[in-house]
């Protein structure tokens, strides 16, 4: 697994929340699975529209009913299986005591190749999931972009980026080996 991680400060008047009449910090975080599995197997998992991750990854939760309408999606090539429009509430284990709450709605699917998203609760912005199969293997693309919505974080973000994204790798590197078992589990 390689985990990539960059930090861009911006203090200027782009999109996202402001602290003290400053953007908030943007995270830029990148993450690759590789996985032991054809790239349909892990998308039928993945982008399951009734949002089961929490039936392997062992730090997220359901933090709500997933809804919302199963509304047409932008590529009209790929139905995307009832993914976009819908929101799943999740919430994330980040640290020992420490909960992110996060609302996810798909906005661009095309499966099984990738999954775009909208974020919103304690981070906004944008996230991408790709797959790309390399034989009997298929490689996770995960990109976050994203700001931190609550106040103590953004004003923390100068100092504390590096533990932000230690736990963010950690939840990431967790989530991989929870993905991993399951669909070893599905084959056995």
């Amino acid at each position: 697994m390689r985990l990539t991680f960059r930090l861009a400060v911006v203090c200027q008047g782009d999109a996202g929340p402001k602290h003290w009449g400053m953007a908030s910090p943007r995270y830029d975080l990148h993450t690759r699975w590789s996985l032991h599995a054809p790239a349909q197997r892990v998308w039928d998992v993945i982008a399951d529209p009734r949002m089961s991750w929490p039936d392997w990854w062992a730090q997220c939760a359901a933090d709500g009913p997933v809804d919302g309408p199963a509304a047409e999606p932008v590529d009209a090539t790929a139905d995307g299986g009832g993914l976009v429009g819908r929101n799943a509430s999740l919430a994330f284990r980040a640290a020992p005591g420490y909960t992110l709450h996060l609302t996810i709605r798909p906005t661009r699917v095309q499966a099984p190749r990738f999954v775009e998203f909208d974020a919103e609760g304690d981070l906004r912005g944008i996230g991408r999931v790709a797959l790309v199969e390399d034989g009997d293997r298929t490689a996770v693309h995960i990109q976050w972009i994203v700001r931190p919505a609550r106040r103590w974080m953004a004003l923390l973000s100068p100092i504390a980026a590096p533990a932000f994204s230690a736990m963010h790798a950690r939840v990431m590197r967790q989530g991989e080996h929870g993905l991993r078992d399951y669909l070893a589990a599905r084959d056995g």
